[in-house]
């Protein structure tokens, strides 16, 4: 097919212009990455989330992420603060960039159709069409992960090296992205087209370069503290023990949202799973390395500690997976028909993903979030009637603080509501914001915790789904 990537370019543009909102829902994990962008613009620590918590509990967030993404969207924010449709613009850009880049890697494995079929599928495909209206930093770790494994098809130094500072960027996107430091290391284990000695100074210059970004970045440029960020997982992975089945099994049941999202059932989501496995298992033979990062991250999302957002998680490696259901399927219809169809049925696939996304993204309401009318009137009341040292609660802390510059905390959980009235005592948190059962802002557990100590506060303000409440001064 003659000019297949600027054909292929062409279809992926209008990504761009697909589903940009001013407003965010209530994931929180949008704020942080805005707080330290504001951070960087004000040239203020990386710290400064304005989290607060009892010196006796662990913390129930991470100090600061890796820098990676907040510099993506420093210079956004230096421009246009709070409005999100830019930020919504740049992860189009990123996910065209994506899809193109695994229309490139795919051509490896398929001619131009199929791989136009595939990066068609990357762009178009539910989950990524979801997550393109948020603030994350997932597109733009997929992207790079994509890069390194396009670069290390060659093996001679000049590319490892350039790999390997693009490794330290990654891991800056999110701190998983070390998983690519043993993937290719198992490479050149399993390789057997360099000497021993090539093999050695290959995975030296890949693991330094890497290193050396990773903490240019992180540690000498801004401050981060990184064994902070290790502690903060592996107290999570210690407290959320059992999950793996769990896991599992949410794995396989949200494979379809990405080929299938109509048909979402146990029969659906087995036949994906059996083609994947399929086209993973011809592939792992070859030992290479996105086999091997695809491998790890899966083995590492079986014992994630966060079991709601697993699917969310998925996405990093959903070019990988939907390269190995095209290779499964083929390797299908090569096995039990003469004449190899696979193209047709890739087709019909990919053309009923994408028409089902669009479909469901135009049933979809405005998110509700810190833009909707009552939030932004409680956060007014807040910024306008507290003082500037006052600590508030609410289940998306991060977010209140963007938005009214006061410090914040979160429920403890596990904890009685005496307890917990206590630790608030002890911090000297005097408010709690409060969302109705109507709001994604919604906490059971808070709910639980005003419903016991009621008594315990009076209402200083109410506006729609909103509350917020003061602390009463404790009895002598």
């Amino acid at each position: 097919m003659k000019h297949a990537r600027l054909i292929c370019l062409m279809l992926l543009l209008p990504i761009i212009f697909i589903g940009v909102g001013r407003s965010h829902d209530w994931g929180d994990d949008f704020a942080q990455y805005l707080l330290q962008a504001k951070n960087i613009v004000e040239r203020t620590p990386q710290t400064n989330n304005g989290l607060v918590f009892p010196a006796t509990e662990l913390p129930y967030a991470i100090s600061a992420y890796p820098m990676g993404f907040p510099l993506l969207i420093a210079p956004i924010y230096y421009f246009a603060q709070l409005s999100i449709s830019p930020y919504i613009y740049l992860n189009g850009i990123v996910l065209v960039l994506l899809a193109c880049l695994s229309f490139d890697y795919s051509k490896r494995y398929f001619d131009s159709r199929k791989s136009l079929l595939i990066a068609l599928l990357i762009g178009y495909n539910l989950l990524s069409l979801t997550l393109k209206q948020e603030i994350l930093s997932e597109f733009a770790f997929a992207a790079t992960l994509l890069a390194i494994i396009l670069m290390l098809r060659k093996s001679d130094r000049r590319t490892v090296l350039l790999a390997g500072l693009l490794a330290g960027i990654l891991v800056s996107f999110r701190i998983v992205g070390l998983l690519i430091l043993p993937a290719f290391w198992l490479m050149l284990v399993f390789s057997k087209t360099q000497n021993r000695q090539e093999k050695h100074f290959l995975g030296l210059l890949f693991f330094t370069s890497c290193f050396a970004i990773a903490l240019l970045l992180n540690v000498i440029l801004f401050d981060i503290k990184l064994s902070h960020f290790f502690r903060f997982y592996e107290l999570q992975l210690a407290a959320s023990t059992g999950h793996s089945i769990g896991n599992v099994i949410l794995i396989i049941e949200n494979l379809p949202i990405i080929f299938l999202p109509f048909l979402k059932n146990r029969v659906i989501s087995y036949f994906i799973l059996i083609l994947v496995t399929n086209g993973f298992i011809s592939r792992i033979k070859n030992a290479e390395t996105p086999e091997w990062f695809f491998l790890l991250y899966v083995i590492l999302l079986c014992i994630f500690p966060y079991h709601a957002t697993i699917t969310r998680f998925l996405f990093p490696v959903a070019p990988l997976l939907i390269i190995y259901f095209f290779i499964g399927a083929e390797k299908i219809f090569s096995s039990f028909l003469s004449i190899d169809r696979s193209f047709e049925f890739l087709s019909v696939i990919t053309a009923l993903s994408i028409i089902y996304s669009f479909y469901f993204l135009s049933k979809q309401s405005i998110p509700d979030g810190p833009y909707s009318t009552d939030a932004n009137a409680a956060f007014s009341f807040i910024k306008n009637n507290t003082a500037e040292n006052d600590i508030v609660l609410f289940s998306r802390a991060r977010a209140l603080h963007l938005y009214t510059g006061r410090r914040s905390t979160f429920l403890t959980q596990l904890k009685s509501p005496e307890e917990n009235l206590l630790l608030l005592r002890s911090i000297n948190c005097k408010y709690i914001l409060a969302a109705d059962e109507r709001s994604g802002a919604y906490n059971e557990s808070l709910a639980v915790f005003l419903m016991a100590e009621k008594n315990q506060f009076d209402t200083t303000f109410i506006d729609g789904r909103f509350r917020l409440l003061k602390l009463k001064e404790p009895l002598n």
